[in-house]
């Protein structure tokens, strides 16, 4: 697993993004506005997400101040069929 602090900023960027593994999302301040197909979920300050990171998505900031988020990217095990490979 790969921790990051994140300062989110309200660019999404030139598209959604993908990578491989598994992505778990938790807002430490802030609003963010996360965009996966066919959703677009808002998350508050101590919210969070988990979803298969090779589902396009983008994170953007929608608050007055950037949002700082803790993003943890893990390895999946190609054996893992759980419920979590489907966006949420």
């Amino acid at each position: 697993m790969q921790p990051f602090a994140v300062h989110s900023t309200t660019d999404t960027g030139a598209g959604p993004q993908t990578h491989t593994g598994d992505e778990f999302v938790f807002v430490q301040s802030g609003t963010v506005e996360v965009t996966v197909p066919g959703d677009v979920i808002t998350l508050e300050q101590g919210d969070s997400r988990y979803f298969a990171a090779t589902t396009p998505h983008r994170i953007r900031s929608i608050s007055p101040e950037r949002a700082r988020l803790m993003v943890v990217v893990g390895e999946r095990d190609e054996a893992d069929h759980s419920p979590h490979d489907a966006p949420r």
